[in-house]
């Protein structure tokens, strides 16, 4: 057993620990990060892809290691970084000047081949990346994938609040600072026109993802749902809490009583 465990992370067939003194210990399938190389001290955290994991280190440098095709071949070098980000096979790091760096397979966006600048965080899906600006801006070129996204993303958004990915596409909510109403876009690799009310009414007070669908709560225990068929309206009413598979929602009402649709068994 491991002692002084402070957090886990996992790839496909292989676990990463990271332990109190800030050194790391893996297990799993060599080629899928289960071998931790030399040098993993000081680690402040470590984030994962299918086949890989990447470690940031307190002074802003980056190990990687794992299967190169899913990213564990970091850039020689790499430094001043902030946060890193994962898709299902490439990582991205967003350094404290705002500049970006990917790597990894370059099916799952590890192949950015523009120069980002002022980026403050960074959303992943399944094979592609989304960068949000300080000034709360999205760009067509902060949006970059190894694959042709079917539903893309070529307007520029302004003012976004937040952003949620499923696996296959990405939900943004910006407001208006005109007039102060919100809007919803979306994006991503399924070629599906989402049912998104436009403006956006009432507060987003959680969303939640399928793979290429989403269930938004407010606060009134209402439901939204985009891009899905839409259930009986009573399963879309006075809800406390909703959970999600890969491609079905469940829904719970206050009274206790569970509403499911979607593929699968019911």
């Amino acid at each position: 057993s491991l002692t002084n465990v402070t957090s886990i992370f996992s790839s496909i067939s292989s676990f990463a620990a990271l332990l109190s003194n800030a050194s790391v210990i893996a297990w799993g399938t060599q080629d899928t990060g289960g071998t931790a190389p030399a040098g993993l001290d000081n680690v402040k955290t470590i984030r994962s892809t299918e086949k890989a994991f990447a470690a940031l280190k307190q002074d802003g440098s980056v190990l990687a290691w794992g299967n190169i095709d899913g990213g564990g071949n970091a850039p020689a070098g790499l430094s001043g970084v902030k946060d890193i980000f994962c898709s299902r096979g490439a990582f991205a790091a967003v350094k404290l000047d705002g500049t970006v760096v990917a790597w990894g397979g370059s099916h799952y966006g590890g192949n950015l081949s523009v120069q980002l600048t002022n980026v403050d965080k960074i959303y992943s899906a399944d094979a592609f990346f989304t960068a949000v600006q300080r000034d709360g801006r999205i760009e067509p070129e902060n949006v970059w994938s190894g694959s042709i996204l079917n539903m893309p993303f070529t307007e520029t958004l302004l003012n976004v609040t937040d952003v949620y990915c499923g696996s296959f596409q990405c939900l943004a909510f910006v407001r208006n600072a005109d007039d102060g109403t919100v809007h919803a876009r979306s994006w991503g690799h399924h070629d599906i026109a989402f049912d998104i009310p436009d403006p956006w009414e009432g507060e987003v007070y959680r969303v939640f993802a399928t793979c290429s669908a989403f269930a938004v709560l407010d606060q009134n225990g209402k439901v939204t749902i985009i891009n899905y068929d839409k259930p009986d309206p009573v399963a879309l009413q006075d809800i406390v809490a909703i959970y999600t598979t890969w491609d079905s929602f469940v829904t719970l009402s206050s009274t206790g009583i569970a509403y499911y649709w979607g593929n699968g068994p019911s």
